[in-house]
C-alpha cells in the first residue's frame, strides 16, 4: 500500500471511531455503513474524476484526505457535505 494510501486510511479510519460513539448514530460498516474507497496514488489529475465519480454515486458524504483531494470534492459538488480530517484551509482556495 503506498504511503499516502496508508495515511489516508489511517486517519480516515480514527475519524470512524469516533462515529459509533455518537449519542444518536450507530454506524456499522457493512451493516448501515458502507465506504467506497477512491485512491489517486498521487496523481492528482485523477482527482476531479475520482470526486466526480462520487456525486454520480451519490455518496451521502465525502471524506477526503489533503487539500487537492477536498478542493476537487469542493468543485464537484455543492450538495454533499465533505469532511476533511487533513487539509489546509480549503475555504481561502473557494474562489479559484
Amino acid at each position: 500500500m503506498p504511503r499516502c494510501r496508508k495515511t489516508a486510511a489511517t486517519r480516515i479510519k480514527q475519524l470512524l471511531t469516533v462515529l459509533p460513539n455518537h449519542p444518536r448514530r450507530r454506524y456499522i460498516e457493512g451493516k448501515n455503513l458502507v465506504i467506497e474507497w477512491r485512491f489517486a496514488y498521487g496523481k492528482y489529475e485523477r482527482l476531479p474524476g475520482l470526486a466526480a465519480e462520487l456525486v454520480r454515486v451519490e455518496a451521502d458524504v465525502i471524506v477526503s484526505h489533503g487539500t487537492q483531494g477536498t478542493l476537487a470534492a469542493i468543485k464537484a459538488t455543492s450538495t454533499i457535505p465533505i469532511v476533511f480530517p487533513s487539509a489546509s484551509y480549503p475555504p481561502a482556495y473557494l474562489s479559484i
